[in-house]
């Protein structure tokens, strides 16, 4: 039911007035006091309008960008008497003396007027909320350093919810102790009016203490007659995680290529000067060699299966026999390392479907990882078996052991563990691994009792 408020001055034309609305579904409001109440349409004589028009003006503006139409009676002789400010908050004329029908098409038509405008914003608010509030970037509005508003979205960032942070706290507020100052300058000489937007990447403070990348945009607006910022948050952690990975892998390249051949051309060098160290000569050029042709296939096998392009050629063939064969050409650095090297072969053979070259890689990545992380002195174990359905390959060292938080990141690609016994290399090797398992439908696991209790990682492969 609409509401009406009748601001008549004569009691007996309010009465009237009354009447000829009555029976239209209509509640009728005849106070002032009803002026900060809810209502859908003021009907206002000359002599009311002059002493409530600041405050009508005053609820039309709450009111926007909802339409709350004001119908002004008066007599012809008067309207020459209105002031011209009070004008602007009148949207209809009625002169009396006022016909009932007239009166009828003109309330509905204000009334409909206002229907529209609320279907209008309640479209709008629906567009508001589907664009900003389920927007999965943070978009926010600062006033005096503080949230005005904020999405959930840009609260989950720093893992609030926006009520915690709308008139509470500030970008500064989230942002890590030592990148503050930067942001501060910025948000001064915006506030100054030295600088139009704002655009800086910052570490944020989560809500349970861990950093975070943020990229924060903002452009100078106005909100409620104030000056505001308003932009959109960004979480960028794994992008700058993603650079450092990037940096530091290709720092890691340079040296991994470099190294090698520094060997290779030093002996070559000395091979020439001293023809008796030849045959050593050869046999360090032909492990650095080897090393760095490891190295390159892998960088060519991950490169193959980041753009999709890898083929595998499956053939029925053993588990064991081809996890044999790479045993077999690893002996010599077991022997040259001075570790020991023993297989515990299966009771049956372990039929699979399979590309062998890559699952020869899988295996001799594991051995070469092995042998990396095993000193002088220890055992590596090689077992086969089968698991209900499954073929299983356990390879075992003694070695150095894996920390526990490095266990869940083992097999990502380009992710560098901090261990100091680990700090070379490319760190390829694993990821390689688990991409060729995965592609053959398989699944491959570690598991370390923690550093220097060894560790042992598991191969497991569907039986044909």
């Amino acid at each position: 039911m609409n509401r009406i408020l009748l601001l008549i001055d004569q009691p007996e034309n309010r009465r009237l007035l009354a009447a000829s609305l009555s029976g239209q579904e209509l509640e009728v409001l005849t106070t002032d006091d009803a002026l900060d109440a809810s209502f859908d349409l003021c009907i206002v004589d000359s002599p009311t309008l002059g002493r409530v028009w600041r405050r009508l003006y005053a609820r039309k503006h709450t009111e926007a960008p909802v339409a709350l139409p004001v119908l002004l009676v008066t007599s012809r002789r008067d309207i020459g008497l209105i002031n011209p400010d009070i004008w602007s908050v009148v949207e209809e004329l009625l002169v009396t003396p006022v016909q009932k029908a007239e009166l009828h098409t003109r309330v509905a038509i204000l009334l409909r007027v206002r229907r529209q405008s609320q279907e209008l914003e309640r479209r709008h608010q629906e567009l508001y909320h589907t664009l900003v509030e389920q927007s999965q970037v943070g978009v926010y509005l600062l006033t005096d350093h503080r949230f005005t508003y904020i999405n959930p979205a840009g609260a989950g960032i720093f893992g609030y919810r926006a009520e915690e942070l709308i008139n509470h706290l500030g970008l500064v507020d989230l942002i890590h102790a030592d990148d503050r100052p930067q942001l501060v300058e910025m948000l001064q000489q915006h506030h100054t009016g030295e600088r139009e937007t704002v655009q800086v990447t910052v570490r944020g403070i989560h809500k349970d203490g861990s950093t975070i990348a943020c990229d924060i945009y903002g452009r100078r607006s106005r909100y409620q007659e104030h000056p505001a910022l308003m932009g959109q948050l960004v979480d960028v952690t794994e992008r700058v995680q993603i650079d450092r990975a990037k940096n530091q892998f290709l720092a890691a390249l340079s040296h991994e290529l470099r190294t090698p051949l520094t060997n290779i051309l030093g002996w070559v060098h000395e091979a020439q000067e001293m023809p008796a160290i030849v045959p050593q000569a050869l046999h360090i050029i032909q492990r650095n060699a080897e090393s760095q042709s490891r190295m390159v296939e892998d960088l060519l096998e991950v490169s193959r299966l980041i753009h999709g392009q890898l083929i595998l050629q499956m053939v029925s063939t053993d588990l064991w026999q081809v996890t044999v064969q790479a045993v077999e050409a690893m002996q010599a650095i077991a022997e040259e390392r001075q570790i020991t090297m023993t297989i515990e072969p299966p009771d049956r053979p372990l039929p699979i479907q399979a590309d062998v070259k890559r699952m020869q890689h899988v295996i001799t990545n594991l051995l070469d990882n092995a042998f990396t992380f095993t000193d002088s002195g220890g055992t590596i174990t090689v077992r086969g078996y089968r698991k209900d359905d499954k073929a299983v390959l356990n390879v075992h060292n003694t070695g150095s052991g894996i920390p526990e938080e490095q266990l869940p990141t083992i097999f990502t690609l380009f992710s560098f563990p901090t261990d100091a016994r680990i700090t070379e290399g490319l760190h390829l090797a694993l990821p390689v691994v688990r991409s060729l398992v995965e592609l053959h439908g398989g699944h491959v696991s570690v598991e370390s009792a923690g550093v220097g209790q060894g560790c042992t990682f598991t191969v497991t492969l569907p039986l044909q």
